[in-house]
């Protein structure tokens, strides 16, 4: 299960906050305001394209929980775009979105983990990730 999706007036609340609003509540902890400045910053909405900090801010909110970001943190690990990373972070990060029930999330996940050795580096990278992020996987709220 994702994070708690906003309600239709909450996310357009959010979609309408001016950019410095947007990052003053991201910064505070709202993982959508985290969520929707990371898709500002990827396409330069209402700000300069920023790769870097789009990458960021979708971290902090696949850290909370929601797996359209976590996802998005899994592209941007596997297709190159940010350093420091390893292909079973990117795997790891897109089974934690598979987790969440995210559509489209796995295909990173199943063409990175192919043999026995990479699927175990996935899972002990997803467990650590979990350990030190657990509002990763929201509790179930039924």
């Amino acid at each position: 299960m994702s994070a708690h999706l906003p309600s239709s007036a909450e996310w357009a609340e959010i979609k309408a906050l001016d950019t410095t609003t947007l990052t003053c509540r991201a910064d505070e902890g709202d993982i959508w305001c985290q969520f929707h400045l990371g898709g500002r910053f990827i396409h330069g909405d209402r700000t300069e394209p920023d790769q870097e900090k789009a990458f960021a801010y979708y971290l902090k909110a696949a850290c909370g929980g929601i797996g359209e970001a976590q996802h998005l943190v899994a592209v941007f690990i596997g297709g190159g775009y940010v350093d420091g990373y390893s292909e079973a972070d990117a795997a790891a990060w897109d089974f934690i979105a598979v987790l969440n029930h995210t559509e489209g999330a796995g295909n990173i996940f199943t063409a990175r983990c192919k043999d026995e050795t990479a699927i175990n580096a996935c899972r002990t990278r997803a467990k650590e990730l979990l350990a030190a992020y657990p509002d990763a996987i929201p509790p179930d709220e039924g």
